[in-house]
């Protein structure tokens, strides 16, 4: 066992409305809730950016953005200009996100947006 097991466990995450566990609840609620994360077709967006994962799904009139920051810097990335933000995320693990032609990604944030 850790040495921490008494600070880190089940009973810790489940009291912690912004824990690992908690999030993790949230993600596959709001998968299990929109088809398009799981049957969209996907579209890369940005193949060469070595910190920014971001790719939309596809699914009949429904389009999502997902963009994760895969590092520990805050990044900044701008949106094409074909994409529009719909409104605010479905899922984000930081506690705000600012809609904007450029987003501005903390470290290690992942957003799910819907599209218009």
């Amino acid at each position: 066992m850790n040495p921490n097991y008494r600070q880190i466990n089940r009973a810790a995450q489940e009291k912690d409305p912004n824990s690992i566990l908690n999030h993790f609840r949230r993600a596959t609620a709001v998968r299990r809730q929109h088809k398009v994360l799981v049957y969209g077709q996907y579209q890369l967006l940005d193949a060469a950016n070595p910190h920014i994962y971001a790719y939309t799904r596809t699914l009949d009139q429904e389009r999502v953005l997902v963009a994760l920051n895969f590092s520990s810097d805050k990044r900044t990335w701008a949106l094409p200009a074909t994409l529009k933000l719909g409104g605010q995320p479905w899922l984000n693990n930081y506690p705000t996100f600012t809609p904007a032609a450029t987003l501005a990604l903390q470290p290690w944030q992942a957003v799910v947006v819907p599209l218009r």
